[in-house]
């Protein structure tokens, strides 16, 4: 069994927005680390999301 903890999505990623396209996830968040921007993150499988 994975144990999934929160958050999945390391640091802070406020605002986030998902879409699929076929069979891939892709997440938007928001991000202030360095400077104002967007991550876009993307995985085939809804439980684990790489960047």
């Amino acid at each position: 069994m994975t144990m999934i903890q929160n958050p999945v999505i390391p640091g802070m990623a406020p605002d986030p927005s998902i879409i699929r396209v076929g069979e891939t996830f892709y997440i938007a968040t928001s991000t202030f680390h360095w400077t104002p921007g967007v991550q876009i993150f993307e995985s085939t499988d809804p439980r684990f999301i790489h960047f």
